[in-house]
């Protein structure tokens, strides 16, 4: 949406069209146990909300801790207590995912997946700054299955993000050089059926 373009992070609130695009990554990431012939060894999203290092930086933070939150509430009051609280604005997203995906899992054995989802899920922020030139080495690729990555230009262009199913940028066209635009374009390409070897659209 046109208001969420403003990449800051206010009062460590995000902008409620990510919490919906992080909702259907976990409803996504839920479906690749159900149907794990159509998903790679990896699931990931991406966000890339600005170029400016202290914006992924606040970004990184807000997400880590509201999944951290997430995780607490799962571990010491249970997955049901969990779903209590957000269940109906999972279903909200999940009707929204099924419009495009008409093979999808029912919504029922889904959400039952997203609170394991959460506990395995690995938050990562990359910088190709200064202060961290080995950024591209620093994902934990080995220690779990499902990653969010936060930054910018070094996941715009030449970074293979792993298992990408969700990509989160709330950013212009700025002045809409074609190479640049092209190679955003890439995030949206089609998925590989490794059952078929056939493109789909699957997931």
């Amino acid at each position: 949406p046109i208001n969420d373009l403003d990449n800051s992070v206010i009062n460590g609130i995000l902008p409620e069209s990510f919490n919906e695009a992080l909702r259907t990554f976990l409803l996504t990431a839920s479906q690749s146990y159900l149907s794990p012939e159509k998903f790679g060894k990896k699931v990931s999203m991406m966000v890339h909300p600005a170029r400016e290092v202290a914006t992924h930086r606040d970004w990184g933070q807000v997400i880590s801790n509201n999944i951290n939150e997430w995780k607490s509430i799962i571990n010491y009051s249970g997955a049901g207590a969990f779903l209590e609280i957000h269940e109906e604005n999972f279903y909200k997203a999940y009707k929204k995912l099924k419009k495009g995906n008409k093979g999808i899992a029912s919504f029922s054995d889904l959400i039952e997946y997203v609170p394991k989802v959460i506990q395995l899920l690995l938050v990562t922020t990359l910088n190709a700054d200064s202060e961290n030139e080995n950024s591209r080495r620093r994902v934990k690729w080995k220690s779990t299955k499902f990653h969010i990555l936060i930054g910018g230009d070094l996941l715009d262009r030449g970074f293979v993000v792993k298992g990408l199913v969700t990509s989160y940028m709330p950013r212009s066209i700025g002045v809409g050089n074609s190479d640049t635009i092209q190679q955003r374009g890439r995030f949206y390409g089609y998925k590989r059926d490794q059952s078929t070897q056939k493109y789909n659209t699957l997931f």
